[in-house]
């Protein structure tokens, strides 16, 4: 048997060669011989593992810690801009900003940094950024940055949802630290992936702090209107998502039209998620260029009705008086004023979590085609505490710390301090603190 193992019969070779000859089957032996390391390349390895250990063991010696916000667009920057503010202002730690332009369009300008507050020297160019020493880079959209030294990768969120077009689950699973926004979602992540923030990732329950002005009062309701050329009187939001199932994506400029005509007393103002405008590959430019053409025909032809195209749509939730949504985060802000919503309950959208879908409707007045819109904004206008329980139940889901959310992710930030990977023997100080068990978790 062992001679006959060792050298194969005439009919075994035979066979062997004919594998050989095969040219798929070398295509995968050549496939798989690629995959394995040279002895060189694992010694390449080996070093470079050596060298970000020590590069880590340096960086954790600093006094302060170096945190990096990546911005993709002018909404992920307007998501980041009060965190960062509320990090300078504290002077705890290293806060800079870099720019990656991921959709092909509304790329952020260096005015932006001075209309939200923030000094230019914040700003750091991403190929620079790339190589710099940071122990956390926060972002809020999946992008293509990559720093060439380790880093803690935080995610916070670009819109106040989840459950809605997803779970976020896998997001969450590419991140070390995950700024959420309540309590609730972290007991969602845990139902659909037991374990998730155990031991390799954090979660801190920090809120939305892009609605803190909003919660505040921050915003001149009176100016916002007068900057459009509209009275002082009540007004009407239509905002709409940038999906297929949207409100504008399935009616178009018709809300808008029948609104301003069936509330001429009303302000009726039209917006909707920059994605809608701006160029990208998930919505066709003629459709753009069509869908636009028409909502400023139904502006120029109705004194009362305004289109609007922002980044910053909080100016505006402070100046309405009732808002129609579709299911865009938008539509829990403004469960944050207390004021009546209507909902597009549009047959085609699934909810990722059914229990979402029902929240959404006890928060709002409902309808599904367009004649059904003005009489459902009636009957909210005429009955604003009808659905005041449903409005505070999707706050209580979707809001932490509300008015308060940019200090704490900026408290927790500092406290994770000068930790830049998770096989920092510090991570356990982090794990601690993301399951309330650390003083610093939360302020």
């Amino acid at each position: 048997m062992a001679w006959t193992n060792a050298f194969p019969c005439r009919r075994e070779r035979r066979d062997t060669q004919a594998s050989l000859d095969d040219p798929q089957t070398m295509t995968v032996m050549r496939s798989r011989n690629a995959c394995k390391p040279s002895p060189l390349a694992r010694l390449r390895r080996v070093l470079i593992e050596f060298a970000r250990d020590a590069d880590d063991l340096i960086g954790e010696r600093a006094t302060r810690a170096r945190v990096l916000f990546v911005s993709t667009d002018e909404y992920a920057f307007a998501c980041h801009a009060p965190v960062v503010r509320a990090m300078l202002a504290t002077g705890e730690v290293v806060t800079r900003v870099s720019v990656l332009n991921s959709r092909g369009g509304g790329g952020l300008q260096s005015a932006a940094l001075s209309d939200a507050g923030l000094p230019g020297s914040v700003f750091v160019p991403s190929g620079r950024a790339r190589l710099a020493k940071w122990h956390m880079v926060v972002s809020s959209h999946l992008n293509t940055f990559y720093p060439a030294r380790r880093a803690l990768r935080v995610y916070m969120h670009h819109g106040p949802g989840f459950g809605i077009l997803g779970n976020k689950t896998a997001i969450a699973m590419k991140n070390d630290v995950f700024l959420g926004l309540s309590e609730a979602e972290r007991r969602w992540f845990e139902t659909l992936r037991p374990g998730i923030f155990e031991r390799e990732r954090a979660f801190f329950a920090v809120g939305f702090p892009k609605s803190d002005a909003l919660v505040r009062g921050d915003y001149d309701r009176a100016a916002t209107l007068a900057s459009l050329g509209l009275q002082q009187r009540p007004t009407i939001l239509i905002t709409s998502h940038w999906q297929p199932a949207a409100t504008v994506r399935i009616l178009g400029d018709a809300p808008l039209r029948l609104l301003a005509t069936a509330f001429p007393g009303n302000n009726v103002i039209q917006t909707g998620h920059p994605w809608l405008w701006e160029p990208n590959r998930d919505i066709p430019a003629d459709w753009q260029r069509e869908l636009t053409a028409r909502l400023r025909d139904v502006e120029s032809s109705h004194p009362n009705a305004r289109f609007v195209q922002t980044s910053d749509v909080e100016p505006l939730l402070a100046a309405a008086d009732l808002l129609v949504a579709d299911h865009s985060s938008v539509m829990t802000t403004f469960s944050l004023t207390d004021r009546p919503i209507v909902f597009f309950d549009n047959p085609q959208m699934e909810f990722c979590i059914a229990e979402f879908h029902d929240l959404f409707r006890r928060a709002s007045h409902t309808f599904s085609q367009p004649e059904e819109i003005a009489p459902a904004c009636r009957a909210a206008l005429a009955g604003p505490q009808a659905r005041a329980a449903g409005r505070r139940a999707m706050r209580e889901t979707f809001y932490a710390n509300p008015g308060h959310a940019a200090e704490a992710a900026a408290h927790v930030l500092a406290s994770i301090g000068s930790v830049c990977s998770v096989r920092s023997p510090k991570w356990a100080r982090i794990l601690a603190m993301s399951h309330g068990q650390g003083a610093a978790a939360l302020p």
